[in-house]
């Protein structure tokens, strides 16, 4: 059973605004501003180092805010170190459109920046994209984009629109519900594994359809503000996830739909480790196993400093991101046999796909929703409530 020591039971935690996760993104615009080389790397170290050890001695307004900071906190200090030893950013980072692009055939040494304040755009431009949109190292899986000839003021209208009523008002529901219902049947560690089966499914995708909302209401509010300005077009704004009709398969889920956000971390660890440290052949089997493996103990390692940050322990969610790897050999396998059989993928197959891919979250997630609830994670107002999220508690009197 998981043991918390929970952060209202700290007297030691200073309370700062959840912006506390810009301070390494400042660090992270400033390194680069140096000369190239490992120098700038070894020089902001104890810099990025002491934000790192000194984010789980601080509290922000919610629990969940405490979560997502450590989380955040985690992503950019592996985004820092990517940058600026595993990369050669000024050769390696560049935009393939807009007024700065650059030929990826043309020499790229000495970088092109006409002076400082050039390269303070390239380096606040690198760091508030998470996926590369537009850049020489945009991830792969990003769904395509509306066309930069989209108008403006209809972007902003719809993306407006898309935030209050697809995003917002589910997001009161399910906050509302997890206030008024969670807390009393699992108040402590172990008490949610308890719950009839059945429950425990539905307050699990119900997890998944919040933290899917809300990272969209943050992608949401960005692109509108971004649009808005002008700092950004349609084009440089493609949708945060993929198609959800793709998630048949475990690997399809994660590749195409769900970890666009950490792909270029988790892509670029387990790149070095295969490559570099290992010396894999390209296109192995060996190579493919070992980033599948690395990739999602690199995401895991993210999800895990969050749930430190809040409660010193992982609540479960080690447990959860190792177990994928298993879960996606186990499916390729299934998959190889099958063609060896001659069955042929169609519409029942890819049925049986989907029910496979809902079984095994639904089983798997358990845990950290269990670590979740025991936290108290939904015991705070994460959006202010709508009125909508209170009738439909009424109605269905939980």
């Amino acid at each position: 059973m998981l043991s918390l020591t929970h952060r209202d039971d700290d007297p030691m935690r200073e309370l700062i605004p959840p912006l506390w996760v810009c301070s390494l993104g400042l660090v992270g615009v400033v390194s680069l501003l140096l000369s190239p080389g490992r120098t700038r790397f070894f020089l902001f170290l104890p810099i990025t180092t002491a934000i790192v050890l000194y984010t789980p001695y601080i509290r922000t307004a919610t629990h969940l805010q405490d979560y997502s900071t450590g989380c955040n906190i985690a992503h950019c200090f592996l985004l820092w170190v990517d940058r600026l030893l595993l990369s050669d950013a000024e050769r390696d980072f560049y935009h393939v459109r807009g007024p700065s692009a650059r030929d990826p055939a043309s020499p790229l040494s000495p970088p092109p920046f006409d002076s400082w304040t050039a390269k303070l755009r390239w380096s606040g431009g690198l760091w508030v994209q998470m996926r590369g949109v537009g850049w020489s190292w945009q991830v792969n899986g990003v769904p395509p984009a509306l066309p930069a000839t989209y108008p403006r003021w209809r972007f902003v209208a719809r993306n407006i629109a898309y935030g209050l009523f697809v995003v917002y008002v589910p997001m009161d529901v399910l906050q509302t519900i997890f206030q008024r219902s969670l807390p009393g049947k699992a108040a402590r560690a172990g008490a949610f594994l308890e719950l009839p089966f059945v429950t425990q499914a539905v307050y699990t995708w119900a997890y998944f359809i919040f933290t899917y909302l809300g990272l969209e209401a943050s992608y949401s509010l960005g692109i509108v503000l971004s649009v808005a300005s002008g700092l950004c077009t349609p084009e440089d704004c493609p949708p945060l996830w993929g198609p959800l009709s793709e998630i048949y398969t475990l690997s399809r889920a994660w590749g195409r739909f769900w970890h666009g956000l950490l792909r270029r971390i988790a892509s670029s660890y387990s790149r070095t480790v295969a490559y570099r440290l290992l010396g894999c052949r390209k296109g192995s089997a060996l190579s493919r196993l070992t980033q599948i493996w690395v990739g999602f103990a690199v995401s895991g390692a993210v999800h895990c400093f969050g749930a430190y940050t809040l409660v010193r322990h992982d609540m479960g969610q080690a447990k959860f991101f190792l177990i994928q790897p298993c879960g996606i050999m186990l499916e390729e396998v299934v998959i190889m046999v099958g063609g060896r059989l001659g069955i042929q993928g169609g519409a029942r197959i890819r049925c049986l796909g989907y029910l496979w891919v809902i079984a095994w979250f639904t089983w798997w997630t358990r845990e950290v929703m269990d670590g979740l609830a025991a936290a108290k994670i939904w015991s705070d107002e994460v959006v202010p409530p709508s009125g909508a999220g209170d009738w439909l508690f009424r109605q269905l009197s939980l």
